[in-house]
């Protein structure tokens, strides 16, 4: 970055930043890193070096751009009694995903990594879309979900992005796109380390859990 381009200030305090890490994962120049802190929170650190000052970070950041008016709540659930088992939160997003996917498109959601951790992925089967059924009550890791939603926007495909009403807003103002879905998470670090936990007293026999069929 040279002398003369603004150096990016993405937040002052902790509470100013929510880590949806969308800033880092639609930044044009990669000079944006996401890092935990002592309790598994991702916050963005900037790369001077690598900073142009395009803004773009700000821009998608759902902290410093709140909506002007409240969002009107849309509160459903399945009728099937079998969809609401088999999923979470009254089973909507299954429904929703699988008329987006029924028309060429892809949903996006919290889904288990082999190292146990949650990050968001894309679903385009039914077989997808099984990992990213109920709710995971852990902050999910978006680096990667915003900018391939993004290129399947372009593309002309339908999308369903289910997060975090951050995660949500960040995707809505990259796309232009209303609306949000759910709640927020607590922190990453109590889970991991009751993993660890588990591990130690399992001789490492833990798995991600089991996802509805």
């Amino acid at each position: 970055m040279n002398q003369s381009t603004k150096y990016p200030l993405l937040f002052r305090e902790k509470r100013d930043c929510c880590g949806c890490a969308a800033c880092a994962d639609l930044c044009p120049a990669s000079a944006i890193a996401m890092k935990p802190d002592i309790e598994g929170f991702l916050y963005p650190h900037v790369d001077r070096d690598k900073c142009v000052g395009c803004g773009r970070c700000a821009a998608v950041c759902p902290m410093k751009n709140h909506p002007a008016a409240a969002m009107p709540e849309i509160c459903s659930a399945a009728k099937a009694r079998e969809g609401r088992a088999g999923s979470s939160s009254g089973g909507m997003f299954p429904l929703l995903a699988r008329h987006v996917l029924d028309r060429g498109g892809v949903a996006y959601g919290a889904a288990w990594t082999s190292g146990m951790h949650v990050a968001h992925r894309a679903a385009e089967t039914a077989e997808e879309l099984r990992g990213l059924c109920k709710t995971k009550y852990v902050q999910s890791d978006c680096r990667g979900a915003y900018r391939s939603a993004l290129n399947a926007l372009n593309g002309g495909r339908p999308v369903l992005f289910c997060g975090t009403p951050c995660q949500a807003e960040a995707m809505r103002r990259a796309a232009s796109l209303p609306g949000s879905l759910k709640d927020s998470p607590p922190p990453p670090w109590p889970f991991d380390r009751g993993v660890g936990l588990l591990r130690r007293s399992l001789a490492g026999a833990v798995g991600a859990p089991c996802q509805a069929a």
